[in-house]
């Protein structure tokens, strides 16, 4: 997404430049001498922005702070002076200043549809999701806005990351409806539709894709996964022959060629869709559980074996006892459900130390944040920094250091698994189990994989 904001910010001001910013600088009165005019600020604030967007793009910070700053001192109130600071301070890592200048850009123009673009990516990355969805509505509703598709597409890619997969699909629609052309939309679009199991339609615009562009190595691992999950078997093993000998040193291919296919990024967007179905089962089956002891006066009663006394324990009962009988009490009839407790685990990660980045010269917060795919809020927060200021030879955490989750009631390790909203074959895999149990209260367990 950060390519779509360099270039809306450039392509809003380069009409402008063309048209308004070359100025005669002397003239040669009737006596035949030369004379200067007076300094135009405006057309000055202009060429230092086209500069300092120019060095931005290349990455050369300093020259470009320098020129956005002589640009903020002949206009500062430009609102394309103040969005395209706050794309400096976004790429050098300065969170706090980029906010302010996209506030003051947005304070300045309030309709400008590539600030208000920009700032929603920008919030996005902070994981400011429902912000960010209203500043990229803002946009796409803005009169005579040329990049809507790009909008729309940024913002489906923040719904995914939100995990609302029904909004991406509908902005991805919307994306591509408004630009047929944009085939990594379509890909996406495709994609989405195979995670949540709509295999029709994702097979479907598959084919158009086919008739539209040649395959890369994603398009074929996705092709591998569609003709596979319809039974398709031959045209699949047709995609697996094409991708590991037209792409053989791709990931996508390495992915394949190790069985490892539910790591790409396909098969992880089903794994997140179907986690957030079972969260949602799961939060409405508690709703409903809990109006039914309400209208009839569900109890639950623990049977403690072999003896022969019982005890009345109410919703909210502390441990769960081995086993547990449900009588739900309606009129004269009830039902009885026996539930089995699974073997008790045996965990032990006592052991397991938290691994930690050690800071290289030249490195500041931004460049470990991108070395690692995480965002500047979190090193902060994980390494519990004051402000943004590291040094050479200082050690980061560099994934979240809250990796253990202490068990507080008896409980099934699949049972966990839901609650942390974690695949429980991952739990088990990281805590070193084979098997789901019983874990008992007050055990440290891994909610995390520690690389």
């Amino acid at each position: 997404m950060r390519t779509v904001i360099l270039r809306g910010i450039i392509y809003s001001l380069g009409l402008i430049f063309i048209f308004g910013c070359v100025t005669e600088q002397s003239y040669i009165d009737s006596n035949q001498q030369a004379r200067s005019l007076a300094f135009n600020k405006e057309d000055a604030a202009k060429s230092r922005l086209l500069l300092g967007l120019g060095y931005l793009r290349n990455k050369n910070y300093p020259q470009a702070k320098y020129n956005l700053d002589k640009a903020l001192e002949y206009a500062p109130m430009r609102a394309d002076v103040h969005s395209s600071l706050a794309y400096y301070y976004q790429a050098v890592g300065d969170v706090v200043r980029a906010e302010q200048s996209y506030q003051k850009s947005l304070q300045i123009g309030p309709h400008n549809p590539n600030t208000l673009n920009n700032y929603a990516v920008f919030l996005c990355k902070l994981t400011d999701y429902n912000q960010a969805v209203i500043r990229f509505k803002q946009a796409i509703e803005t009169p005579s806005y040329s990049q809507v598709a790009e909008s729309y597409e940024n913002m489906a890619l923040c719904l995914l990351k939100a995990d609302d997969f029904n909004g991406a699909l509908q902005a991805l629609t919307q994306s591509y409806q408004h630009n047929p052309n944009r085939i990594a939309t379509l890909l996406d679009l495709i994609s989405v539709h195979y995670a949540m199991g709509n295999q029709t339609e994702a097979l479907k615009l598959y084919n158009t894709y086919l008739s539209q562009s040649e395959q890369t190595s994603d398009s074929l691992l996705l092709g591998v996964l569609l003709q596979t999950s319809v039974g398709e078997n031959s045209l699949a093993q047709e995609y697996r022959i094409r991708l590991i000998s037209e792409f053989p040193l791709s990931h996508q291919s390495l992915l394949l060629r190790s069985n490892l296919l539910h790591e790409s990024i396909f098969e992880q967007r089903k794994i997140r869709y179907l986690q957030t179905v079972k969260q949602g089962s799961k939060q409405n089956k508690q709703t409903a559980k809990v109006q039914k002891l309400a209208k009839n006066q569900e109890i639950v009663k623990v049977q403690n074996q072999p003896s022969s006394q019982q005890s009345v324990v109410g919703i909210g009962k502390s441990l769960p006892l081995p086993n547990e009988i449900i009588v739900s009490q309606q009129g004269d009839n009830s039902t009885i459900e026996a539930v089995e407790r699974r073997p008790t685990l045996d965990i032990n990660v006592d052991n397991v130390e938290i691994p930690r980045y050690t800071v290289q010269y030249g490195e500041n917060l931004y460049r470990v944040s991108i070395k690692f795919n995480v965002q500047i809020s979190a090193l902060v927060k994980w390494n519990k920094l004051k402000n943004q200021q590291i040094n050479s030879g200082d050690k980061l955490f560099v994934q979240n250091p809250d990796i253990f989750y202490t068990v507080k009631q008896n409980k099934d390790l699949s049972d966990i698994a839901d609650e942390l909203n974690v695949p429980l074959a991952k739990l088990m895999a990281w805590n070193k189990v084979k098997q789901d149990g019983l874990v008992i209260a007050g055990t440290k367990i891994l909610k995390v994989e520690v690389e």
